[in-house]
């Protein structure tokens, strides 16, 4: 992990048409596909390669930081990219929500406003991004660290014209005015974020499980990086939380938890780490699509979002 910068990757020729090609017809739904994800969008054309072009990115960072790959036989992420607010409110009921990821029968959905690039409209979808990966990590892995890192990861940053991509920024995501989550609770192997009594108690879980990650994963310089692999591997291999804490570390979940608060009285490191080279595909083919191909998904979707309002 001293090494951090490697030969960046060249963006795809295709994808850089893409940038440069004249909108296309408000009316027409156009298809993109790569690799990893198959995209539908009624945006033109140029307004939605930027939404893209940061999918594909981040999907490579967490791809190259988290060191794994995603099986062959694993479905592609369908992307619905919508041109406006109105639209997404039709599916949602509610304007200010400009993204959310779900599933249909394993297959993983990213819908979004195109253009809506806020930092709490990437994180989210970000967030939600490192649990779909997370799913094919063939690993038992603790609850705490699996809404850590995902919290971890949301706050990438891409530099020097996207060559490099950050780890470690602060997440947008500040202590409310609730009781923190006890450590021994948030460490504890039947700990579920969503059943958090609050739901200012379910952001402090997030972000005090982000504060572990980033302390074990890359504080004091990696200090205890090394350590917080094996504590992953004597978990996966069937240990309790809270043992394989003492095994590895000599602590309990409260000590570490103290000792992670008191890392971040002073500034809070990131590192910026070079892209590989051939780790990212922005070779999205396009090809005209029929709204019928994804209003299956959007009936789904709308009574999803009814069901959650009743």
């Amino acid at each position: 992990m001293s090494t951090l910068s490697r030969k960046s990757a060249v963006l795809g020729l295709l994808f850089g048409y893409l940038l440069v090609v004249s909108p296309a017809n408000a009316d027409d739904w156009t298809k993109y596909e790569n690799a990893y994800f198959e995209a539908y969008s009624d945006a033109s054309r140029r307004s939605i390669a930027r939404d893209l072009e940061e999918l594909e990115n981040f999907r490579a960072a967490a791809a190259q930081f988290l060191a794994f790959q995603t099986p062959d036989d694993a479905p592609k992420a369908q992307v619905l990219i919508f041109r406006s607010a109105e639209d997404m409110a039709e599916i949602t009921g509610n304007r200010s929500i400009r993204s959310f990821m779900t599933s249909i029968d394993g297959t993983p959905y990213i819908v979004m406003q195109g253009g809506a690039r806020g930092d709490w409209t990437k994180s989210s979808v970000r967030h939600e991004m490192i649990h779909v990966l997370l799913r094919y990590n063939p690993h038992r892995l603790p609850p705490w660290y699996r809404e850590g890192i995902a919290e971890f990861m949301s706050s990438t940053e891409f530099r020097d014209g996207d060559t490099k991509f950050t780890i470690g920024n602060p997440i947008d995501r500040e202590i409310v005015r609730a009781p923190p989550v006890p450590w021994d609770e948030l460490m504890d192997d039947d700990f579920r974020f969503h059943t958090a009594e609050t739901a200012p108690g379910v952001s402090n879980a997030r972000r005090q499980a982000w504060q572990l990650v980033h302390f074990l994963a890359i504080g004091n310089q990696f200090e205890h990086y090394e350590n917080l692999g094996k504590y992953l591997g004597r978990y996966s291999a069937g240990e309790l939380s809270y043992e394989a804490l003492e095994n590895v570390f000599g602590m309990t979940p409260q000590q570490v938890g103290d000792l992670s608060t008191q890392s971040f009285e002073g500034s809070i490191p990131y590192y910026a780490i070079a892209f590989d080279e051939d780790v990212r595909d922005h070779d999205f083919i396009m090809t005209e699509a029929d709204y019928e191909q994804i209003r299956p998904a959007i009936e789904v979707f709308k009574a999803r979002w009814g069901a959650s309002r009743n």
